[in-house]
C-alpha cells in the first residue's frame, strides 16, 4: 500500500517541540466502524498535541477515503509501516511513539520494535481477539490504559496475559470505566498527558 492511497491526517500543535518525537495512533478494528475519528483516539491525540508532539492518524485500507479492504491483521499492519515511513521520510530525525486503541493497539503492539518505535502506548488493548502472546514483546518504555469495567474486553483475560509478560511495563488501571471511555474522555486525556510529560 502506498501513502497516497490511504487518508492520513496531521495534526500540529500550537506549540511545537523542536526535533520531537512524532506520535502515530491506530485506530479500533476496520470491521466493527472504527475510523482514525474514533473519539478515544482523537482525545490520544489531542493529549500529545498538548505535549507539543506532531500527531498522525490514518484509516486502515478499505476505511475511509483508503483505498482497498480489510487486511486481516497482516494488512493494517502493512498500512503502519507505510504510515511510519512517510513520516520519517517527511520529518527526517524524528523519534516514532505509537499508540493505539482496542484493535490498534494490537497493531502498535505487534509492529513496535520492527518499526523502532521509542514509546508505546496501549490503550483497552483487545487481548480477547488476538494473540498478543504471539507477538514479540516491546523494547521500548511501555504504557497500557485499562479500564476495567470493560463490557467488551475481559478484564480478566488482559491481566491474565499480562502476568505472562517478561519485560518491564507500566499499568494504569480506571475503575468503573467503560472500554469506549463514556464520559471519561477528559480523564482520559489527562492520564496520557501527565505520563509523558516528564
Amino acid at each position: 500500500m502506498r501513502i497516497d492511497q490511504l487518508e492520513v491526517v496531521v495534526d500540529h500543535p500550537e506549540i511545537e517541540l523542536k526535533s520531537g518525537p512524532i506520535a502515530v495512533l491506530c485506530h479500533p478494528h476496520p470491521l466493527m466502524q472504527g475510523t482514525m475519528n474514533n473519539k478515544v483516539v482523537t482525545t490520544a491525540a489531542r493529549a500529545f498535541n498538548q505535549l507539543g508532539l506532531i500527531t498522525v492518524r490514518f484509516n486502515y485500507r478499505g476505511v475511509g477515503k483508503s483505498k482497498g479492504e480489510y487486511g486481516h491483521i497482516v494488512g493494517e499492519c502493512e498500512d503502519l509501516k507505510t504510515v511510519v515511513d512517510w513520516v520519517r521520510e517527511s520529518y527526517p530525525g524524528c523519534d516514532i511513539w505509537l499508540a493505539g486503541f482496542s484493535f490498534g493497539s494490537f497493531i502498535a503492539y505487534k509492529m513496535a520494535n520492527n518499526l523502532g518505535a521509542k514509546q508505546l502506548l496501549c490503550i483497552a488493548p483487545a487481548v480477547n481477539e488476538i494473540g498478543y502472546q504471539d507477538a514479540e514483546e516491546p523494547a521500548m518504555p511501555w504504557t497500557l490504559i485499562v479500564p476495567d469495567a470493560d463490557e467488551v474486553v475481559s478484564v480478566q483475560n488482559t491481566f491474565d496475559w499480562l502476568r505472562q509478560v517478561k519485560c518491564s511495563y507500566q499499568l494504569i488501571k480506571l475503575a468503573g470505566v467503560s472500554h469506549f471511555f463514556h464520559g471519561q474522555l477528559m480523564v482520559l486525556k489527562q492520564l496520557i498527558v501527565d505520563r509523558y510529560s516528564n
